[in-house]
């Protein structure tokens, strides 16, 4: 601007104004005698000034430099997250330099935008497993919005980081907490857990669960969902209470509990459908109840139709003191399992989830459907029901503390008739 002040100076001097009112009156023929009355002169026309000049391109900078250090910021948050070797102790000072750049509103939307290659800045940070920068980032970013979390999930899915995506399902650090449907049930007690064991070598995986208060989350909310991360997929299992007929009327009651308790296995969002054949064991509680069966390891000599240990046959009881058996449901379809888009009939634990304490809508139970796509049939959820005992009080199938210890055991295979691969 000094270089554009210095030119609108130097022509001062050679700017010619033209001539005034007066000047062209004095030199004109009389035609009329008679006085009249001068006309009043007229004002000489303004030049443009250097000052004037000067504050209309003035008023520009300000949009000029903003996008100017918007670019600056995207450029140094690109390289941050783009590269595996970024140094560690640098990266904290120029994330705080990019965040003084623009104002936290800005500075926020920037973290949470489809930025860089379709997706955001959070996404390549989990990508590319930069830690460091990970807390900080997410705390600029403030609360996330819905395609921010679809992006992180996604991120987490395609780094296959099941440890990550527990803390955002839990909404732990480095994650900002938010309000779950059961907050109010939970309290300060700590989330749900979830240790995924992969078998090498086979499609094959385990999940072993601590979910705390089941029941009663179960007899307050009717729906109990978690997710976890294994074989390249996101599962959901939820339990939940379906619906009951009302004595009143032929329609269906959705209020939490008034139905038999059920199960179902889904799959979520950018997971690919797959053949399913597993079961859900629920063992009377003991400390090692949640144990993964070492038959499920790679390293076992038994045969695939045998890779799972026999379940033991279900026992007379004969004294308030015997054992009970362990409970254990069946989930497996002939079809493949697979996502599909929620339109009203379709399942989806995401929009169970998400209703909260202050929602007016009742949660739906899940509805199992079943289509066909190019001569392929698919299923949205198998669906599984279970044992009544786990509804009593003082039931053996949960922890002291009212935790449920179950765990998942799945083969990514067809189920072919009656045979049972898993048993």
């Amino acid at each position: 601007m000094v270089l554009l002040d210095k030119y609108l100076d130097e022509t001062d001097d050679e700017v010619d104004l033209p001539p005034s009112y007066d000047t062209i009156t004095t030199v004109s023929t009389v035609i009329d005698e008679k006085p009249r009355p001068s006309p009043a002169p007229s004002p000489a026309p303004t030049r443009p000034t250097a000052s004037s000049s000067s504050s209309t391109w003035f008023s520009l900078l300000p949009n000029a430099r903003a996008k100017q250090a918007r670019q600056t910021v995207i450029s140094l948050i690109r390289d941050l997250v783009a590269t595996s070797t970024t140094d560690n102790s640098a990266a904290t000072p120029i994330l705080a330099s990019c965040a003084s750049a623009l104002s936290p509103s800005s500075f926020s939307a920037l973290l949470q935008q489809p930025t860089f290659e379709g997706h955001t800045p959070i996404y390549w940070a989990i990508l590319n497993r930069h830690a460091y920068i990970l807390p900080d980032m997410l705390q600029y970013a403030g609360p996330l919005s819905n395609a921010c979390v679809a992006d992180i999930r996604l991120a987490c899915l395609a780094s296959g980081d099941q440890l990550l995506f527990g803390k955002l399902r839990r909404g732990e650090l480095p994650f900002i907490i938010t309000l779950r449907a059961d907050a109010l049930v939970l309290g300060s007690t700590s989330a749900d857990e979830i240790d995924v064991r992969e078998v090498d070598g086979e499609a094959a995986f385990s999940a072993s669960m601590k979910i705390r208060l089941w029941q009663k989350r179960m007899r307050v909310a009717g729906v109990v969902g978690v997710e976890f991360i294994a074989r390249g997929r996101i599962w959901s299992l939820t339990f939940f209470s379906s619906p009951s007929p009302s004595p009143s009327s032929s329609s269906l009651s959705t209020r939490a509990g008034s139905g038999p308790w059920q199960v179902a296995l889904g799959l979520m969002e950018h997971s690919p459908p797959t053949f399913v054949d597993g079961r859900l064991v629920i063992e009377t509680f003991s400390p090692l109840s949640s144990s993964i069966p070492d038959s499920l390891s790679s390293e076992s000599s038994l045969p695939t139709h045998q890779s799972y240990p026999p379940l033991p046959s279900t026992p007379v009881p004969t004294s308030p003191t015997q054992v009970k058996p362990p409970v254990v449901i069946r989930l497996k379809s002939t079809n493949q399992l697979a996502h599909r888009t929620s339109d009203g009939s379709v399942f989806s634990v995401l929009e169970l989830g998400r209703g909260g304490p202050s929602s007016q809508k009742p949660c739906k139970p899940p509805q199992s459907a079943a289509w066909s796509e190019e001569g392929t049939q698919y299923t949205n959820s198998l669906i599984g029901v279970l044992s009544d005992d786990l509804g009593w009080d003082n039931t053996p199938y949960l922890a002291p503390d009212g935790t449920l210890h179950a765990r998942l055991d799945a083969r990514l295979e067809k189920a072919e008739g009656g045979s049972c691969i898993i048993c």
